[in-house]
């Protein structure tokens, strides 16, 4: 079966209803993150069980897999990056170091939307430093020629103005992010296939006495939420529901003063 919703969809009932009564093995889905977290949690609710789920994003995002808990584990996924020394940078010596500074900075572990974010002002200031200038046009003339390896991997733009970077399948295994399949084979053992989920009782009584928390897939630059999967957020979901993208901003703008003023 190969079906659609719509943007920010919310309720995927008759879509499972259609999984299950076709008894399918594997289900992929791509879409925002709120809309699959609401998609595992209906599918949880209804008891749909597929030997294997994969999808586009929120594997790779650690906030993510905080907000499912354990039914984030069976989980598949893609990255185009994961933190490793093999990925050379000049500012921050590898893509590993780059990941330390990161979670240190804001106490959670980084995923493609940082990585490729601080290659994205690299790649700036360097076709800045290749114009000689700041004019507009031969900044970009200058930046549609750049290449050079970075933590993100190599930056050269195509024709499309697209870089070409390889996946990697990856899956949640005990709440941890494990590379399965790279672009040279086989690099650890998928856990397959999927259980059941469990119990909602003993779900309950593991995250019995915690603070019930929103996430949240958009923040403004000031962290209040801006979409809430419940539609919704308290004061105290605010800091929790952050995200990737404010603190990529950040945390590039960080980056790029500190090399304007090597400069």
């Amino acid at each position: 079966m190969d079906e659609r919703y719509s943007i920010n969809a919310t309720d995927f009932n008759s879509l499972l209803a259609q999984v299950k009564s076709r008894n399918v093995d594997a289900v992929l889905v791509a879409g925002h993150e709120s809309e699959i977290l609401n998609f595992v949690r209906q599918a949880k609710s209804l008891a749909v069980a597929p030997k294997m789920y994969s999808f586009t994003v929120g594997v790779q995002s650690e906030v993510f897999r905080k907000a499912l808990g354990k039914d984030a584990d069976y989980a598949f996924g893609m990255t185009a990056w994961l933190p490793s020394a093999d990925l050379k940078d000049s500012w921050f010596g590898d893509a590993t170091q780059f990941a330390s500074a990161f979670k240190a900075k804001f106490n959670y572990d980084p995923d493609y939307h940082a990585a490729s974010g601080a290659a994205g002002v690299e790649a700036l200031v360097k076709a800045v430093e290749d114009a000689g200038s700041i004019d507009p046009v031969k900044v970009r003339d200058a930046l549609s020629k750049v290449d050079f390896d970075s933590l993100y991997g190599r930056i050269a733009f195509n024709e499309n103005g697209q870089i070409d970077l390889p996946q990697t399948v990856i899956q949640v295994q005990d709440s941890k992010l494990v590379a399965i399949q790279g672009i040279h084979g086989k690099i650890a053992a998928p856990k397959y296939p999927m259980p059941g989920w469990e119990p909602a009782d003993a779900s309950r009584k593991r995250s019995a006495g915690r603070l019930k928390r929103t996430f949240c897939t958009h923040t403004s630059t000031s962290g209040n939420c801006l979409r809430p999967v419940s539609g919704r957020t308290s004061i105290a979901d605010r800091a929790f529901c952050r995200t990737s993208y404010a603190d990529v901003a950040s945390f590039g703008v960080s980056v790029l003063i500190l090399i304007v003023r090597a400069l």
